[in-house]
């Protein structure tokens, strides 16, 4: 394993990732979506889509410092669904506070009018603020050629989250399995100062839910990582270039 400091959310975090996946999986994954943007000549849009707790945000930010590493003539940014959350007011209008975090506590008319025109022009983003617990507009300028865009619904087979699908070039699903999630997700409630009891019964009445739609009612994505202990122990890619790719990887071992 290789440890990696870099900010996600505006917080220094440290992050390991295996040498062998970094040059099997996640290199050449940042090649295909630079062949991919060299392929159409005009800004990229990728959705990375998973559950609650899998890690989307560390994962997103450690490809766009690896991007950063590597010899391109063009730059990746990502950005996060999180800032179309509804504001608590709003929220408390609708009666939604205490599911705060699910489908419905989102804005997706708002989150896929951006993307339209992130598509089209530069433009700024709202950032979720920790502190506030609320979004903030217009403070992450999008400008790069290539804009991955992570969060739990992005493919959601449901109406109004099914409308975005269309609006990016490519997907990937970011597969962690439900035990890891559980433990995950309890353990970040208690770092939040609540008691593991309550963690748990947190857990049970709100995550265990949004992880069990993004499972459910997730459309397939064009590529998927399956992450266990963060190693990848298995994936497929289906490249649109040459030739059409498909193969397992199961930690050194590769199978065509």
């Amino acid at each position: 394993m290789k440890t990696f400091k870099y900010l996600v959310n505006g917080l220094e975090v440290e992050a390991k990732y295996d040498e062998e996946d970094i040059d099997k999986v996640y290199k050449p994954l940042l090649n295909h979506w630079y062949d991919l943007y060299k392929q159409k000549q005009c800004r990229i849009v990728i959705f990375i889509a998973g559950c609650p707790g899998s890690g989307k945000s560390t994962f997103v930010s450690f490809l766009e410092y690896l991007f950063n590493q590597m010899d391109f003539d063009c730059k990746l940014q990502t950005v996060g669904m999180d800032g179309f959350h509804y504001y608590n007011e709003e929220l408390d209008k609708m009666n939604l506070r205490k599911e705060k975090g699910s489908p419905r506590t989102f804005n997706v008319e708002k989150l896929k009018q951006k993307i339209i025109q992130t598509k089209k022009e530069d433009c700024y983003w709202p950032y979720y603020s920790r502190k506030l617990h609320d979004p903030i507009e217009n403070q992450i300028f999008v400008h790069s050629e290539i804009i991955i865009i992570e969060g739990n619904y992005l493919l959601l087979k449901d109406e109004p989250w099914n409308q975005l699908e269309r609006l990016c070039d490519e997907s990937l699903f970011y597969n962690v399995n439900v035990e890891e999630l559980q433990d995950r997700l309890i353990l970040r409630k208690m770092k939040g100062h609540l008691s593991k009891e309550e963690a748990i019964d947190f857990y049970n009445a709100s995550d265990k839910k949004n992880v069990e739609t993004v499972i459910n009612r997730s459309k397939k994505a064009d590529i998927v990582l399956n992450i266990a202990k963060n190693r990848v122990y298995w994936h497929y890619l289906v490249f649109f270039d040459t030739n059409w790719h498909e193969f397992c990887y199961i930690g050194s071992e590769r199978r065509s």
